[in-house]
Order: structure tokens, then sequence, then C-alpha cells
């Protein structure tokens, strides 16, 4: 057989059309499968491959503009393996040597006579052929790895031997065993000894050797432990290599059936039990065709029909069910599904004739073949038959009963009920019977123990109570209870249940009660006592409350004159007329009057009666008394308190208003009104971008959408007083509720003497700078020159001087400028930070240590500032080879030194301007490293280190993360 193809197409390219057109000729005469197509040249012959497909290429090497060599590598960086043959007349060790380099198929030299044809004509075939074969086994060899790579499981080739030593394994290996496939084909891992089972490696061998003898091929399954312990099952299935008559080697495939296997055993455990349950169940149960052919019993079926199983099987249904039609029960069974379950009541017969009523439960089987099965189930239901009848003697006496009554079964479902059951549960009797009642469910739950049981074996008499649940469709009902055994022949044969609803007894009852208690709690919540009076008695009715309050006995008999006596004399008289003219006009009142209670402590009591009237008599007083002594207190102390605020407000230095979240003004100070020259009605009908004209109306209204409930808010603005004059001022701004609704307070204080002071002291930041700075450099300069005529001491001490100079500029322009900039807080990361500070300052053989790396927020130029002058401080008061340390605090961080520290009575002024303990210092550094951490409201202190040195503690700083 063959890869040829059908039809050959050869481009055959020479720049001489005649030996072309003759080659062709010959060709398709020596084989009619090649067609020829011609191309004078190499550009006419890439033409014409872009055009058509071809399956060789026959080239002339010497040919105008293009060689043949040329040309072959002009087609192979399109086509790297179409065939090409290098057809020429002009032939040389050389042009073969290159023709093999650039890729040539076959090298032919022209000849004479027609046998040239023919040899070219069977180079072409064997090119062709050739790619043909190599381009089907890369094809091959694809799809071969990509079966292999989507097996579910692996591919081996092994010697045969017990250790099952591996020589090539494909596919799933690694998810299959654990081992990695190159473990297994290096036999660092042998499937015999590492990978099959112990118990399975001699049953194993034994069945591959019996197959092998056989006809060489086997399926097995045993187990393998693969690399992590796990146990799997596997399913092989392999045959045998030969070369000749000998056995070189074993192939197969093997995959995971662990799933199934464990599924077969779950199958044989379910089956097992499902043949006990058959063997061993209390109720008959047979299998029979859709012929009414019985084919299995069980025991218990046997054992009713006192017949043995063999003659029972094969006997036809009908036979033993006296009720039952042929005809009718083929219907039945071609009308229902497979697992669809009918029910029946009939009646059996035995062979000596006694006949018993069942219960039938018959369920169609799913099956293999065309015969269909069924399977029933049937219980003898004579004991249940005659409890119906017992119980049907009961029925119609039971419904004459006026009680909700009824008879549950073992199970607590309802077996007989009453027409007054029935209604009780919105339903009728025949819906209720059979359903599980929920009032015995509740007393079992709510029970210890099961008093149910009790009544049903004989261990309890009687069982009565009341409970609450949901009745059918009208909520939940209140049920009194009581349940006997029901004893029929000396045994408990159900229970006996009479039911009566107490639901709006027990409401009522509840609501009486919740109303007393609510009264009461009531009254002790407001401390409030209510009383009566009867006209006609002048008795008098007190609540507890009110025993209470005015500190009497409860046993006392209360009259009109005993309840004025509990008031304070000077107020008796008060109470005395309010009653009476309340019972002389019916006209309520509303008084209040002092008493002494319990502690003999004067309390403020608020006394109200309403009047009841009948035909214009005034029948009842009724009223009450309340103890309002705290808030009257409430009340002073609210009124002293608004004065005083009143009077801490207008006492102001500094302008104050309140500012409505609906932007207006809705109380101003005496500060701000003489400040801004406008009256205090003018302020209260205006808003606050009326003043104020440092701010846009939109970012006023952004500020006081933007107040934090908890902080206060600072910033600088401008106002305008009513003569035209601006002001700078400083807003402190935060949440207060006044007059029942949110609002803010802002106080605004003058800062035009802060104003002018921080111009003046740009103004000295800008004399330092220049006036001071530049001498100081020509200085620095002139030092220089002289250097160079003359070598003197005193230059060096100039040199210092002009140093210390510079070292007191830039600590007088550092302290200048602080405060002045607002802090523009950013993420900072300490780590390359700090290296960078560290760098800044001449630190000699000093030597910096970093614990801390985590990033905070802070200004990146105040940060600098801060970290350089303790850094210089260090290196300057502890010398040039400290040890400087920062590290992490919970809150913050600390820069330490390992020098000799600063005593604890210099510490406080250690902050101060001017301090300094090192020579050549300016004093200057650490108040510069204050104002820093202020700026960014930190705290700082100094204690001493770890090492004795100084330690400087920053606290209350920001971490980003």
């Amino acid at each position: 057989m063959t890869d040829t193809p059908d039809t050959i197409d050869v481009l055959h390219v020479d720049d001489d059309p005649d030996f072309t057109e003759l080659t062709a000729t010959f060709l398709e005469r020596v084989d009619d499968r090649i067609e020829v197509r011609a191309a004078s040249g190499a550009a006419a012959g890439l033409d014409a491959l872009a055009d058509y497909d071809v399956d060789c290429i026959v080239s002339d090497y010497d040919m105008p503009a293009t060689d043949g060599i040329e040309f072959l590598e002009a087609v192979r960086e399109d086509h790297p393996e179409l065939p090409f043959i290098l057809y020429t007349g002009k032939g040389s060790e050389e042009v073969a040597s290159d023709a093999i380099s650039a890729g040539v198929t076959d090298y032919l030299q022209k000849g004479t006579g027609s046998e040239q044809y023919e040899l070219l004509a069977n180079r072409i075939r064997n090119a062709v052929e050739a790619h043909e074969s190599h381009r089907l086994l890369t094809e091959r060899t694809r799809r071969l790895e990509t079966l292999i790579d989507n097996l579910p499981g692996m591919v081996y080739r092994c010697r045969n031997a017990p250790a099952w030593p591996m020589e090539t394994v494909e596919g799933e290996v690694e998810s299959l065993t654990g081992h990695a496939a190159d473990d297994l084909e290096r036999n660092e891992v042998q499937w015999g000894e590492d990978v099959v089972h112990p118990d399975d490696r001699d049953p194993v061998w034994e069945t591959v050797q019996d197959a092998l003898a056989d006809d060489g091929t086997f399926e097995t399954t045993y187990r393998i432990v693969t690399d992590d312990g796990t146990i799997r099952w596997v399913w092989e299935r392999g045959r045998g290599v030969y070369e000749g008559d000998s056995l070189v080697a074993l192939e197969g495939f093997i995959t995971d059936v662990t799933e199934r296997k464990e599924r077969e055993e779950r199958l044989e455990r379910t089956t097992a039990r499902l043949e006990a349950l058959f063997e061993n169940s209390p109720d008959m149960i047979d299998v029979h065709t859709d012929e009414g052919t019985i084919l299995d019993v069980n025991k218990r079926f046997c054992e009713v029909f006192d017949q043995p199983r063999e003659e029972l099987l094969g006997t036809k249904v009908w036979d033993l069910d006296l009720e039952s039609d042929p005809e009718e029960l083929r219907d039945v069974w071609d009308g229902m599904d497979v697992g669809e379950r009918h029910e029946v009541e009939t009646t059996f017969e035995r062979a000596d004739g006694e006949r018993f009523p069942v219960k039938v439960h018959l369920t169609r089987l799913p099956t293999d073949d065309e015969e269909e099965r069924f399977i029933v189930i049937s219980r003898d239901v004579s004991e249940r038959k005659a409890r119906e009848r017992t119980l049907r003697r009961y029925e119609q006496m039971v419904n004459t009963m006026r009680e909700a009554a009824c008879i549950y079964d073992e199970e607590g479902r309802f077996d007989l009920v009453n027409e007054r059951m029935a209604e009780l549960y919105g339903t009728t009797p025949d819906a209720l019977e059979g359903r599980e009642s929920t009032l015995i469910a509740a007393i079992r739950d709510d029970a210890d123990g099961d008093p149910y049981r009790e009544l049903l074996d004989g261990d309890r008499e009687e069982l009565r109570g009341e409970i609450e649940q949901p009745i059918g469709e009208y909520g939940r009902a209140v049920l009194e209870y009581r349940l006997t055994p029901l004893v029929s022949e000396g045994s408990v044969e159900g229970v006996v249940g009479v039911t009566r609803d107490i639901t709006d007894q027990r409401t009522r009852e509840r609501e009486f009660e919740r109303t007393r208690e609510l009264l009461e709690r009531t009254e002790r919540i407001a401390d409030v006592g209510g009383w009566e009076l009867d006209p006609d008695t002048m008795e008098v009715f007190w609540t507890a409350q009110l025993y209470e309050l005015f500190g009497v006995d409860r046993d006392t008999e209360v009259s009109l004159e005993t309840a004025l006596d509990a008031y304070h004399e000077a107020d008796r008289r008060i109470v005395a007329d309010a009653v009476e003219t309340a019972l002389e006009s019916g006209d309520p009142f509303d008084v209040e009057a002092r008493c002494r209670g319990p502690t003999d402590e004067a309390r403020w009591l608020r006394v109200q009666g309403v009047p009841t009237v009948e035909n214009g008599d005034v029948v009842t007083l009724r009223g009450a008394v309340q103890d309002v002594t705290e808030q009257r207190e409430r009340e002073r102390q609210l009124q002293r308190a608004q004065r005083d605020a009143s009077e801490l407000f207008n006492g102001m230095n500094d302008s104050a208003w309140v500012i409505g979240l609906d932007e207006r003004f809705r109380a101003v100070n005496d500060a701000a009104v003489e400040t801004l020259g406008y009256s205090r009605s003018e302020l209260l009908s205006m808003r606050p971008h009326d003043i104020d004209v440092g701010l846009e109306d939109g970012e006023i209204t952004a500020l006081i959408e933007a107040m934090p409930e908890d902080e206060m808010q600072v910033f600088e603005t401008a106002h305008e007083t009513a003569d035209g004059e601006r002001i700078p001022v400083e807003i402190n701004s935060s949440l207060i509720t006044y007059q029942g609704e949110p609002a803010v307070l802002s106080i605004a204080r003058d800062i035009s003497d802060r104003k002018q002071r921080e111009q003046q002291l740009a103004e000295f930041a800008s004399v330092v700078s220049h006036d001071l700075r530049n001498p100081l450099n020509v200085a620095e300069g002139r030092i220089q020159l002289a250097r160079e005529e003359c070598d003197s001491e005193h230059l060096e001490a100039v040199e210092r001087m002009h140093e210390r100079m510079n070292s007191l500029i830039n600590d007088l322009l550092t302290l200048a400028r602080s405060g002045t900039s607002v802090i523009e807080p950013e993420t900072v990361e300490l780590g390359r930070f700090l290296d960078t500070c560290w760098r800044n300052v001449a630190t000699a053989d000093a030597t910096l240590r970093s614990r801390i790396d985590r990033p905070i927020s802070g200004d990146r130029s105040r940060l600098q500032q801060l970290f350089e002058n303790l850094f210089r401080n260090a290196v300057e008061h502890a010398g040039e080879d400290v040890t400087v340390t920062v590290g992490e605090l919970d809150d913050g961080f600390y820069v330490e030194d390992d020098g000799p520290g600063i005593p604890p009575e210099r510490r406080s002024e250690a902050f101060e301007m001017g301090y300094s303990t090192a020579d050549g210092g300016t004093g200057f550094g650490l108040n510069i490293v204050e104002r820093v951490v202020e700026e960014h409201g930190w705290e700082i202190s100094l204690t001493e280190g770890s090492e004795g040195g100084a330690r400087f503690e920053i606290r209350g700083v920001g971490f980003e993360r």
C-alpha cells in the first residue's frame, strides 16, 4: 500500500520552455498520475506557487536573475516541507552541497535519452511518497498524544516481572498514583512493590501470568496505594508484546474505578439489607407478574397461609384474593407507572377456608425484560377492623357531647373525633381523622419523659392540663384537656381525649392581669398614684403607689380628711379647695402642692382630678397624684444652665454664632455685634456668606455638610464688617444641638496681629536668607582666596565661625518659617526616607539602625527637618561613632542614641530655644523638632534610652497600615 496521492501536481521551473514542454510530455507518459505545470524562471515559479497547490517542485539550477539555489531558499521561507528536486545540466559537488544546505529534497543531473525522465519520475514519486508518509506519521503521532492526554487514566509499557518495572508511562499518572511519571520510568518507584497494594500483589501476578499463558490479553481489578497513602481501586487491561515467540514487554491501560467499586459495595450492602427486610418483615410480601403469577413470597406470607414456599410459587393472585377480578386487576396493573403505588383493602382466604381482611400496597417494579413485575405488601387488619367496630359503637354517644372529644391511636393520631372536635379545628371529622394531633405532640415536647406513652402502657390513669397552640385557621387557642386510657378487654387500645376551648376566658384573665400590671408599672415608672373619691360617703380609694408616695401604711383606711392631712400644712388648703370646687361645679382641676413622704423630705406633687357627672350630679371624682420634684429641679437647673450659657456666649471676647443647617444664623453674641458693626437683628437675618469674603458660597455649604460629629473643624478666612473693613479670622466650629435641632457653633478669632507677626517673620526670613547669607558667602570665598596667598591658623578659626553662622542662619530660617505654612500630609515610607535624612547630615562614623518600616501620614518636608535635627543632635552630643536607632511604638516611633544622654534635671530645658551642650551647637534643633511635632498634632517626650543615651518618643502618629 502506498501513501502517494491519486494525482501528483508538479511545478517545473526552467528558463527553456521547449525543455519544460518535453519534460512534461515524458513525465506524464511515464506516470499518468503526474500533471506538470511549467514556469519560465524563479519569479514565475513563485507566482505559480502562490496561486496553485503543488505536490513537488522540479527546478533548473542555471537560470537568469535567480538561480535554482536562490529559488529553493525563497520557496523554503513559506514551504519548508514541500518536496524540491534540483534538476540541472550544470552539476558539481559545490552546487550539490549548497542545495543540500538549502534544504533540497533530491538532486539530479540532466542526461541524455528518455531514461532520465523515468529516473526523474521515480525521484518525484519517492519524494512525494516520503513527504506524505511523514505528514501521516506526524498526524498519527498528534492524534495518539491527544488520545493519551484525554484518557481517564494512564497507559504503560513494562517488563513482565513481579515488580512490573515500567519502561514508558503516559496520561494521568500523577493524578492517579501521586507519583511523577519520571519516577516510574526511572524505576525509582516500582509499580509492583511501591504502588500495588501488598495484599493484591500475588493475585495480580497470578492473573496476568495465567492470561499470558492463554491468549496473551488480561483484565484485572485491584487496589493501589498512592504516594500520600490513599487506597484506590483500579481496573487494568493489557496484553503481551512479542518478538517472534519471545515475550518482550507488557502494554496496557489503567484507570481509577474507586467510585464504581464503592457503588458496587454499597449496592451489595443495600441488597443484603433489602433481602433481610423481605424475609423478616412482619407483613406478608409477594412478587408477581402482570399475568398474576406469584414468583416469590417471604416467610411471613408462608406462615399466614400455612403453606410452604414451593406450593405458593406459581399460584395466581386471584386464587388467594377472593374479591379480585383478573380483568380488573390487569387494568390496574396496565395503568401503573414504575414506582407508582396502589392501595386497596380486600379479603384473603387460606387453604382451610378461613378468611381475613388485609390492606394491600401494590407497587410496580422496574425490570430489564419484557415481563412486568409487581411487589405486594399485605397486612392483616383483622384486629383493626375489630377496633373500628368497637369505636363505631361509641361514635353516636361521643357526637352528642358538648365538649370536643376524640380517641387517639398509639401514634397520637386522631382515630375518631366528634363534631365538636372537628368544629374546634375548623374542619370535618373525616378530614381530621388520621391526622397527627398537634395537642399530643405539644404535650410530649413540653413534658419530662413521655406522659402519653405512660397512658398507653398503663402507668398513668389520667393526664390533664392547659396548653396554648395553633388551632386550624383561627390562630392560637388555649385548650383545657383531659386524657384517659381506652381499655378494651384488659388492654389499652388508645387514649380518650376531652378538650375544651378556654381561650376567651384566659384572654379576659390575661387582659385584666396585663392591665393591672401595666397600671402598677406605669405608676412606679412615672411616680404616679391614682385615687378615687365617693361623694356620698366621702371615702377615698388609693392605689398602692399612692400609699408609698405619702409613706402611709397599706392597711390604713383612707378618708378625705386623712388624704388631705398627707399634704404639707401650707398647701393643704389648695388641694381641699380644688376638690370642693370640682364636686360643686363638675370641672376638673390641676394643682401643685407639697408633701412629706417616708423620708420626711419635702416633695412637690402634681394633683389632678376629673369628676364623673351623671344627670348634672357628680357621682365620682377620680384623679392622679404625681411626684414632680425632680422635674421642677430639672427645670430650675435648665433655666440656670441656659442663663449661664447665655452669659458665657455673650461674655466671649471672640465673635461667636450658632448656624443652622439651613445656613442661617440662629444666635450671635455681643462680640460679633460689636466687631462686625451690625445690629443683632440684622445679623440674625443674614447668612454666613453675607459676611465671609474669604470663601465661596459652595465652600461654606461643603464645610457645613462635612462637619465631623466629634471633632473640631478649624480653618482660616476673612470677614467684612458693616463699614467694609476686612478682618482675617480663624474659625473653630463644632456640631451642637440648639433648641432641639442640630446646628453648628462657630467661634471666629481675630488673627490680624498673628498675620502681622507672620509678615514680619517672613520679612525677617528674607533679610536673614539674603542680606546676611550673601555677605557670609562672600566672606567664605575670601577665606579661600586668602588660603592661596598665606597659611594662617586664624583663617581656620574664621572658617569655623562662618560654619557656625551658617548653622545659626539655617535654624533661624526654619524657626521663622515654622507655623507659617500649611501642613500637607501624605504617605511617607520611612525605610528609604530615613536613609535620605541620614545622608543629609554629616554623620562621620555614626551608624543608623532602622527598626520601623510602616508608612506614616505626615508633611514630608517637615518630617525631614524633624529627623535631620534629631540625627544631628545625636552626632553633636554623643560623638562621631554614635549609633542612632529609629524604632516603632504602638502609637508612634522613637529615636534614641547610645551616647551619654541628658540628665533628668536638664530634660525639661532641652526643647527651649538656645539649649545646647555641644560645641558649635545652635540650640535651635530640638526646638524645631518640637514645633514640627506640634504642627502635626503629635506629642514628644524625652527619656533615657535602652543603652543609657537620649531617647525621643513621638506619639499620636497616624500609621497608614
